[in-house]
């Protein structure tokens, strides 16, 4: 299938693993990390919703700080809305610059 999307640096990729962050770098992507809910934080819907809070909080504040530093310029919780979209791309703009 040719899509047709060029540049990549004009894309967004959305993961929630490492791999997903290094795969959209690596294509010259802006990446965003998908924290709660992601393959990265280890634990099922329902093991997240009967969670420690503050557990939950630490938890996601390291796969945060993973993502961050695998190079993803932001990350979201577990809902990616258009105000949220609106925001990555204005962020994305001040990056290009």
């Amino acid at each position: 299938m040719n899509l047709q999307v060029y540049p990549l640096s004009k894309i967004v990729k959305v993961g929630d693993t490492n791999s997903d962050i290094k795969e959209g770098i690596s294509a010259g992507m802006w990446t965003v990390a998908v924290l709660k809910g992601g393959s990265e934080i280890g634990f099922t819907e329902v093991q997240i919703n009967e969670m420690d809070p503050y557990n939950l909080q630490k938890r996601m504040k390291h796969e945060e700080n993973r993502f961050l530093n695998e190079g993803a310029i932001d990350r979201i919780n577990n809902r990616l809305t258009e105000k949220r979209i609106y925001l990555l791309v204005k962020k994305i703009q001040i990056f290009m610059s």
